[in-house]
């Protein structure tokens, strides 16, 4: 499609530019089920605190020590855990935790300190697995 001149019409280059950088951020969030998010954020992995019980059947809740994704020049993260996003089927309960979206520019990648959350179900877990949604890992 061009112009004439051998040059690609403006409208159909940033055309072009935006599903290239569409794309690209959907490629950092692989295992990320944010297309079904409610909200967007900082995507966040957890693991089961060992310092608690490992979570039975009966269970609605479980603590989490939760890690920001994201480079985040080490914030600290309490307070702005965003409500889980969590999937219910019959083998597993998929949790993907996001964060309150960071402010400012460039941040550091020195990571962010593990911090407790209780995560509270809607439902017992049962016999199903508990899934990181972000990390895609059982725990």
């Amino acid at each position: 499609m061009s112009n004439g001149s051998g040059r690609v019409p403006l409208s159909l280059a940033t055309a072009c530019l935006a599903v290239v950088a569409t794309l690209s951020g959907c490629s950092l969030l692989v295992n990320d089920p944010a297309s079904r998010a409610p909200h967007v954020g900082s995507p966040a992995t957890w693991e089961l605190d060992p310092g608690d019980p490992f979570p039975v059947p009966s269970d609605r809740s479980f603590a989490a020590l939760v890690t920001e994704r994201a480079c985040a020049s080490g914030r600290e993260i309490e307070g702005l855990l965003l409500p889980p996003v969590i999937e219910y089927d019959p083998n597993e309960v998929i949790v993907s935790l996001y964060l309150e979206p960071l402010a400012g520019g460039a941040q550091d990648c020195q990571g962010t300190a593990p911090t407790r959350f209780v995560i509270q179900l809607a439902e017992p877990l049962g016999d199903r697995r508990l899934v990181d949604g972000i990390g895609g890992e059982d725990r």
